[in-house]
C-alpha cells in the first residue's frame, strides 16, 4: 500500500465539507496531478491506464468540491488461498493533499478513503476477499491505530555480493523472453505458474501465467525487464521464469515463477546474469517465511515494509492470514 506522510497542519480547513466518490476515468489528470504534488515525481496517463483501465481495479476519492485531495487506489488480481480460487485487491497510491491533513482521524482524508474502500470493496460478500499491499511502517501503524488495518506479515531482503564471475549452471540454459517471442512460450508460462501454486496451496499467492507475465513485465509503461526462461539442456524441461530489473548499482530480482524446489537453481542463473548485466550485486524481496528457499546469501535484512490485511470489514481474521502471503518484489506496483 501506498507511502503516506500523516502530519497533522495547523492550516487546515476542518470545517469544510469532504465528499468520497468513486473516480472514473475522466478523474485521471486530478489524480495524475495530486500524485505529483505529493510524490514529487509524475505519473503518465499510460501508467495511471496500466494500473487502472483494466477489469477488477477501482479507486476512490476524497473531494473538496471539485478538488481531489485524497486517493485510494487498488488493482484486482485473481489469487489462490488456501489452495482454492479467490480475489484480491493490491492497494496503491495511497496520497492526501497537505492541506487536508487533520489531527481527528476519524475525519480524516485517509480515515474516509481507507474506510469506504474496505466497505465497498473488501471482505466477505464484496468483490475482493483480501487486501494486500506494501505500507511503510509509519502507514501501517497509523492504519493499525485507526483499527483499519491489522499486520500479518513482513518482506525481507535477501542479497548476493558477487566478488568473481559466477557459473551458470552447465545443465540449464536462459532464454530471453521479449514481445517478438512471448506467444511460443505461453503455455510454459502458464505451467510454470500452477506449478507453482500447487506448491503453496497452504499459501495465498496471486495468479501468476502468461497474461500476468505480458502485463506486468513485457507492456510496462516506464519500466524494462530481463525475463529469463530457464530449461534444462537434456529433457528440456522448463525449470522456471527469472525477471529482473536492472538498476544503476544492482539487478533487482522482480519474480521467480517456478515449482519451489527449482528457487535455488534459478537463483544460480539470476547471480549468473547479474554480472553479465555489469552488476555486481543480486537483490530479492520476498515474504519472511521464504528466506530460507533461494539457497545460501549474502545476507538477508527485514525491511520496513509490514504486509497488511483488512479488519475494519468482516472477512478472513488476521491470525488466519499470518505469514500467508508469497510476495516477491513484482507483487509491487512501483518497481
Amino acid at each position: 500500500m501506498g507511502s503516506l506522510e500523516d502530519a497533522p497542519d495547523a492550516a487546515n480547513s476542518a470545517q469544510q465539507t469532504l465528499t468520497v466518490r468513486e473516480l472514473t476515468p475522466a478523474d485521471a489528470p486530478a489524480m495524475r496531478a495530486l500524485f505529483t504534488k505529493i510524490f514529487q515525481k509524475e505519473m503518465s496517463q499510460p501508467l495511471w491506464d496500466w494500473k487502472y483501465a483494466r477489469p477488477h481495479c477501482a479507486a476512490l476519492g476524497v473531494w473538496r468540491g471539485d478538488e481531489l485531495v485524497a486517493h485510494y487506489g487498488g488493482m484486482g488480481t485473481d489469487i489462490q488461498y488456501n489452495g482454492q480460487p479467490a480475489r484480491a485487491v493490491q492497494i496503491c497510491d495511497v496520497m492526501v493533499d497537505t492541506t487536508v491533513r487533520q489531527s481527528v482521524r476519524t475525519q480524516s482524508p485517509f480515515f474516509l478513503s481507507t474506510s469506504a474502500f474496505l466497505e465497498r470493496y473488501i471482505g466477505y460478500d464484496n468483490p475482493f476477499l483480501l487486501g494486500f499491499g506494501f505500507p511503510s511502517d509509519r502507514h501501517m501503524a497509523l492504519a493499525a491505530h485507526l483499527k483499519l488495518y491489522a499486520p500479518v506479515g513482513k518482506m525481507w531482503e535477501l542479497s548476493w555480493a558477487l566478488d568473481a564471475q559466477p557459473r551458470m549452471p552447465w545443465l540449464l540454459k536462459a532464454d530471453l523472453l521479449d514481445a517478438a517471442n512471448f506467444t511460443r512460450y505461453r503455455k510454459q508460462l502458464d505451467a510454470l505458474g500452477v506449478q507453482q501454486a500447487a506448491g503453496l496451496r497452504e499459501r495465498i499467492v496471486a495468479r501468476k501465467d502468461a497474461d500476468f507475465v505480458s502485463w506486468r513485465y513485457l507492456h510496462h509503461p516506464l519500466e524494462r525487464y530481463t525475463l529469463l526462461l530457464v530449461t534444462h539442456r537434456i529433457s528440456r524441461r522448463t525449470i522456471g521464469l527469472c525477471v529482473l530489473k536492472v538498476e544503476d548499482e544492482r539487478v533487482l530480482w522482480m519474480d521467480a515463477i517456478a515449482p519451489l524446489a527449482n528457487l535455488p537453481a534459478l537463483a544460480q542463473v539470476a547471480r549468473a546474469a547479474t554480472w553479465l548485466l555489469e552488476r555486481r550485486k543480486l537483490v530479492l524481496w520476498c515474504s519472511e517465511p521464504d528466506v530460507n528457499r533461494f539457497g545460501a546469501v549474502s545476507a538477508a535484512t527485514a525491511l520496513p515494509i509490514t504486509t497488511p490485511a483488512n479488519v475494519w470489514t468482516p472477512g478472513p481474521a488476521p491470525d488466519v492470514l499470518k505469514d500467508k502471503w508469497w510476495l516477491l518484489a513484482g507483487d509491487t506496483d512501483w518497481l
